[in-house]
């Protein structure tokens, strides 16, 4: 997984940055690796967006959103996508627009149909 905090300019264009006054963007790009194992079709992939605070960033006006661990715990997440996964290595990206970014370590968390598939961590200064 891929992380960027990215300046974008009135005409659209983006500029990664590590400024959190800058930032009105966080870029994640993700790959599932190639699995001839794993079961082919659609998969709900949830990602979770933790703010240097501690909490969970949610979309302006949604209530908290959650799903089902594999332990049967009720996790909030910011944003899930569905993918359709055929078995080969597949890369796709989201972003997450905000208003404005605090200063610090923001940490992204990925799960994919409730089973935990990976973390990374982005530092805006």
């Amino acid at each position: 997984m891929n992380l960027k905090g990215l300046a974008v300019s009135q005409g659209g264009k983006e500029k990664p940055t590590d400024k959190a006054g800058k930032t009105e963007r966080i870029s994640i790009t993700y790959t599932i690796d190639e699995n001839p194992l794993a079961e082919i079709g659609q998969h709900t992939i949830y990602f979770r967006i933790v703010n240097p605070e501690g909490f969970v960033l949610a979309d302006a006006g949604q209530s908290v959103r959650k799903f089902k661990s594999e332990k049967g715990d009720d996790i909030a997440y910011s944003r899930s996508v569905t993918v359709n996964y055929d078995g080969s290595k597949l890369t796709k990206s989201i972003t997450w627009d905000q208003d404005a970014f605090n200063p610090g370590t923001y940490k992204v968390e990925v799960y994919i149909d409730g089973y935990f598939a990976g973390t990374e961590k982005l530092s805006l200064n």
